[in-house]
């Protein structure tokens, strides 16, 4: 969106290119006119195109989310010992698979998080200003989509935070009276390491990512 908002940008706004920048050539005669609106135009691209490297990132916590959420239904729905010790060898490895993708984009998230967080300051900076609506209306529109961006990210994180945490109630929920006391244990472990959520954070640096984290932004 906001690629294609400043490659048009020129049909409405009073210049002759997306961006508003000086050659010391004459770069108004054609066909050097439209190599060079080309260039701005694929310059927008490329600098949007990494919305697509931050989306799979969030499609993997979606896949972690969708994991959790498929462990709690098991836990509802064991009715043996040997399917209970099944979801607990599974609660197991998802919470490895987990910690390596969190591990894996946290710093993704970070840059992602700075980046959009300076385009919204300094985008609404831009848009409080006297300048004309010609000037606000691409930073308005960079400043909507960096939302939406870290939006992006904020949403599935919190999701995960949530659904890793509901596996304890599911389990409370099983029919773990019917077990012997070694199974009743073990579960308990299981119940206390969900009380510790899965996360995305990076000490000292990006804390918690969470919808929380989203509004106060």
């Amino acid at each position: 969106m906001t690629a294609a908002s400043m490659a048009v940008g020129p049909l409405f706004l009073p210049q002759p290119f997306p961006g508003d920048t000086e050659y010391p050539f004459d770069a108004l005669q054609q066909p050097l006119r439209t190599v060079v609106y080309m260039h701005h135009v694929i310059i927008a691209y490329q600098c949007m195109i990494q919305v697509s490297a931050n989306t799979f990132p969030a499609l993997l916590l979606w896949f972690v989310a969708a994991k959790f959420d498929i462990l709690s239904v098991r836990f509802r729905a064991v009715t043996n010992v040997k399917e209970l010790h099944r979801c607990i060898r599974e609660h197991y490895r998802l919470l490895r698979y987990a910690k390596e993708v969190t591990l894996a984009i946290r710093y993704i998230a970070l840059l992602c998080v700075t980046f959009s967080t300076g385009a919204v300051i300094f985008g609404c900076l831009t848009f409080m200003s006297r300048h004309s609506w010609s000037v606000k209306a691409p930073f308005l529109m960079i400043a909507l989509c960096a939302f939406v961006e870290l939006y992006m990210y904020a949403w599935p994180a919190d999701n995960v935070m949530s659904t890793s945490g509901d596996v304890a109630t599911a389990a409370y929920n099983s029919l773990w009276y019917n077990d012997d006391p070694a199974s009743q244990k073990i579960l308990i472990y299981v119940i206390l390491r969900c009380q510790r959520p899965v996360t995305i954070s990076i000490p000292c640096v990006l804390p918690t990512l969470s919808m929380n984290y989203y509004t106060s932004v």
